[in-house]
Order: C-alpha cells, then structure tokens, then sequence
C-alpha cells in the first residue's frame, strides 16, 4: 500500500512529459500548414506563346495584391475559401459591373427579366438586391462607370421597338440603432449602414445603339430616315449633340476613351468590314481599317492598339495592329475581340476567353445568331513580352464549359467578371490568387 503514492506520482510525471514533448513539436519542429489562399502555389508554365518572335527579356512585375478569396462564415466567424472561378448569379442577366462600395469590392448586375439590381461583394456568396424597381425584359444594360446609374433597354411588348430609361441608385450613410439581444425597443449603440435609394427616369428614346463613355456620357445612334445619325449628350439627360449621320446603320461601338468613340460596321463573313475612330466632339472620322471581311475589333485605352479578327478560309484570324508603327501581327491564338477586355492598368495586355477548339464555320455569323458556342479557357496575355497566364479552365474547375462574353475588370483589377452566353449566367474570376 505505501507504494501506490509513488507509483501515482510516476504517471504524473509521464503524462507532463508527452504534453511538453507535443507542444516542443509543434511549435518548434512541425512546418506550418499551408493557409489555403493561394498564394504559394506553384507558377503554372506557359502552354503557348501568344504573338510570335517578340522579345521576353523583360517581364513585366507583376504587381501583387491581398487575396480577395476568403469570406467569414457569422455563425462561427469560419474563413470560407471560396473558388478562384464562380458563379455569382444563376442569370439570365442583362449587364453587370465590378466596384468599391462601402462594403468593399462588389459586383453589380441586371436581372433580365425584372429589371431588378442585385449585389454581391467579392469575398462573400450572400445577394443583396439594391433595387425592386420593375422594368420588364431588358435586354441591354450600360452602366456608368461609378456604378451608381444605368442605362436599361427592354421591350413594352414583343410588337414594340426597344425604349430606353436610365435607373439611378442613390447610395447615402446611415446611423441605425443597435438592440439588445432578445429586445426590440433597449437599444446599446449605433451603427453605420449604406442604404440604397432607386430612382429611374424614362428617356423614351429608341436607338439603335448606344455606349457609355468613361466619365458617363452616352452615345446612341438613331435612324433617322435611311441614315444612322448619332448623338452624345449626358446619361440621364435629353440635352444630345449630334455627332454623327452616315448611310451605315448597323455599327459595333466602344468608347475606350473620352475623346474618341470606335465604331466598327457589323460584320458578316461575306462582307467587307471597317473600323473608324469618331472624335466625340467634333464628330471627324478616321479611317482605321477597311476591307476585312467579318471584321470585329476590340480598342485599348491609349487608342494605340486593336485587336481585331477576320474571316478567313472558313475560320478566324486573329490580329493586333499597332497604330504607333502602322505594323500588324497575326497571333497564335484564335478568339474574338467580343471574348476579350484589354487592362486600364497594364495597357497592352489583354484578358481573353480562347475557345479550345473553333470548328470550321462561317465567323462570326452562326456564334452570333447562337447556331454554335465555344469552350473557353480564360488567359492573360502581355502583348508586348508575349507572357501569358492560364487564369481559369472552366471544364476543369467547375465541370462546366462557359462560351465567355462581356469581360470587364473592377478599377484595381482584382476581378474579372463576364457573362456565359450559353445561359447569360454571371461568373468571376479573382486574381489576386
């Protein structure tokens, strides 16, 4: 009997060994687990170079970025990792926009069918809808670049022509009171929320065309007669300044910049096609391109690059003309300008959705009229050094194939965002990872 105090004081001491031995291992021997956001992971090899013979000698940094991928989980405060490439909206949508909120990083779009405004933050899957302001089947949605207004195109019935109204959601501060648990009159503080105020105003106008400029301004090309006469004035204003009448009708256009509008002729693969530059004031024209059959074109910023396709031998040919130099290069890779979204930041590189394969076919005639889609994977591409990133591959990391149009980039580039044409569903790459 008088060992047993001994032998209890033995196991004691052996018990505190092996915690002292786990905690030594832990903290002292044990690596750390990865943190799952990405941003150890290994760099991908590039599969293709995009532009031949250009010199690689000096990359480009690339600037780096707190990863957006992570949400928190309210009912345990759980980082939830979410996907580099998701779905944000089942759609059908009509438009959407990536912007700073007050919440942080947000993706704005248009329901198609109601005319509803939802958002979703980056680093969240919750939907907030901003505005249950009904405008039925719109069709084409142009925001404004701060977000907070845009211009709808919907139908009143099938019979009628499409009609425009501009919806504006006022965003404005608010103190709210904070209650007790479990009371609803005992209140403890306050909080600030954002809340969002829609207004619309209807334009009753029917253009054929429109575009919004980079500091809000709106073109729309009316026909009047047998002309297409264009006009510019403010977004939610009837006030307009003719710029434009010329016996084309059908354009493509863009708005790269707040002096110049592009405007390309719709294309077919049996017709000749052109591209112009329009000054937004004065109402010139240059002569860019001319005579390419199913000619479609994509302008970056410093109105010194296009990137345009044509048809050629029953598939496309994709190019990208320097307006420095007057040179043309023809790429490795075969898309359309409609699958691509050059970078404000970085201005010769592109994001673009590269079908895998483009069977032969008239272009871009059946993917227009949807007879046919594509199967994207989604790549950026440096159009100086010819680098390029594998950013998404769709089958791969979802087990969907996306047919991507519609790219467009928050101001910090930390999101891509674009439509799948295939059902109009909204999808987002992040790259900060």
């Amino acid at each position: 009997m008088e060992y047993k105090p001994r032998t209890g004081l033995i196991v004691t001491i052996l018990i505190l060994l092996a915690i002292l031995a786990t905690g030594v291992y832990y903290f002292y021997i044990k690596e750390p687990a990865p943190t799952g956001t990405g941003t150890n992971q290994p760099t991908l090899q590039n599969p293709f170079k995009p532009l031949p013979s250009t010199d690689t000698k000096n990359p480009q940094q690339v600037t780096t970025v707190d990863p957006i991928a992570t949400s928190t989980d309210s009912s345990n405060a759980q980082p939830i990792i979410l996907p580099k490439l998701r779905k944000l909206a089942e759609g059908p949508i009509s438009g959407a926009i990536a912007t700073s909120t007050f919440d942080g990083l947000a993706i704005r779009y248009v329901d198609r069918g109601l005319g509803h405004i939802y958002e979703i933050l980056a680093t969240s899957s919750k939907i907030t809808k901003l505005s249950n302001v009904t405008v039925p089947h719109v069709y084409e949605a142009y925001w404004a670049s701060n977000a907070g207004e845009v211009l709808l195109r919907y139908l009143r019935d099938e019979a009628a022509a499409p009609t425009d109204t501009i919806l504006k959601i006022t965003a404005e501060k608010k103190k709210v009171p904070i209650y007790a648990e479990g009371s609803a009159s005992t209140t403890i503080g306050t909080t600030t929320v954002m809340v969002y105020t829609p207004s619309t105003q209807a334009l009753g106008l029917s253009p054929l065309t429109s575009v919004i400029s980079p500091l809000g301004k709106s073109f729309s090309i009316f026909l009047e007669g047998v002309n297409g006469v264009g006009y510019v004035s403010p977004i939610n204003s009837l006030k307009k300044t003719k710029i434009l009448d010329s016996p084309i009708t059908g354009w493509l256009t863009q708005w790269p910049t707040e002096s110049t509008i592009t405007l390309t002729t719709k294309p077919l693969s049996s017709t000749s096609g052109y591209l112009f530059f329009l000054d937004a004031k004065t109402g010139s024209m240059k002569r860019i391109l001319s005579s390419i059959k199913g000619l479609t074109t994509l302008t970056n910023s410093m109105l010194d690059r296009v990137l345009y396709a044509e048809y050629n031998s029953n598939t496309v040919v994709t190019k990208i003309l320097n307006l420095k130099d007057n040179t043309t290069v023809t790429t490795l890779y075969k898309t359309l300008p409609e699958k691509c979204v050059w970078s404000k930041i970085d201005r010769y590189s592109l994001y673009c959705a590269i079908p895998i394969d483009m069977p032969g076919t008239q272009y871009p005639d059946k993917w227009y009229t949807g007879e046919m889609s594509f199967n994207d994977q989604v790549w950026y591409i440096n159009t100086q050094t010819s680098d390029v990133e594998l950013l998404s591959s769709p089958l791969k990391d979802t087990g969907q194939n996306l047919d991507a149009i519609e790219l467009s980039l928050d101001p910090k580039e930390q999101v891509l965002i674009f439509t799948n044409k295939k059902d109009l569903s909204l999808w987002m790459i992040d790259l900060t990872r």
